[in-house]
């Protein structure tokens, strides 16, 4: 099975071929760089968090939410409220539904998880 070519594994290959000790110097910093990204967790941002905890904080339980209703009564604007809905929905506690193109929010049963 042959391996999917990467940018580490392209350097690695390109540090065997090059001669030149300077660029051989640059393309191993440079893998070093790019196995390091490779390994970083994405971050949340704070903000994000703190909204999607208010969010959920407000919500009762088998009530679906447009979003629009649920920026105006976080007061912020749908484009703040998405992301941080996102981050809700991946942990688990509430559920995205889309009906007829208008995307609703519930809390997630607890069983499902």
């Amino acid at each position: 099975m042959e391996q999917k070519m990467t940018y580490v594994a392209a350097l690695a290959l390109a540090i065997e071929a090059v001669q030149d000790e300077a660029v051989k110097e640059k393309l191993i910093a440079l893998k070093a760089a790019q196995e390091k990204r490779a390994t970083r967790k994405p971050r949340v941002n704070t903000a994000k968090l703190e909204l999607a905890d208010r969010a959920v904080e407000i919500m009762e339980a088998g009530v679906k939410y447009r979003a629009k209703d649920l920026a105006d009564m976080l007061d912020v604007t749908t484009q703040k409220l998405a992301p941080a809905m996102k981050v809700a929905v991946d942990a688990g506690k509430v559920e995205k539904v889309v009906e007829k193109r208008v995307t609703f929010y519930q809390l997630a049963e607890e069983g499902e998880e």
